[in-house]
């Protein structure tokens, strides 16, 4: 399983690394490609794939890290959001439960990708 090959390089620690930050990135990129809908405040994007991707690909412990990574990076004011806000703004808006649910998700994906 792919899960498993990735973890093999586990005893390298910048490729451990470099495939977080990559992760990270990759989510904060999906998050700038949206489509807005009328029926919703929350923007349609591919978020959640890249979310459910780092989880199952790097494994549970680094898919978490590599979201607490993008969280971070949210926070500090990188403008990496759907909606545009950037620091402390973008975890009171409309899609807050989502940001706040990524680590979590790419936890239970890598899991239970495991098991």
């Amino acid at each position: 399983m792919l899960t498993r090959a990735l973890h093999r390089a586990d005893y390298r620690p910048w490729v451990r690394v470099l495939s977080i930050a990559l992760f990270a990135g990759a989510t904060a990129v999906s998050a700038r490609i949206n489509v807005l809908t009328p029926l919703s405040p929350v923007p349609l994007t591919l978020q959640v794939l890249v979310v459910l991707l780092s989880g199952l690909l790097l494994g549970p412990r680094d898919g978490l890290l590599a979201q607490l990574a993008y969280l971070q990076a949210v926070l500090l004011g990188a403008p990496a959001t759907a909606s545009g806000l950037i620091g402390p703004a973008a975890f009171v808006g409309p899609s807050a439960g989502y940001l706040l649910a990524f680590p979590a998700a790419a936890f239970v994906a890598g899991w239970l990708a495991q098991r």
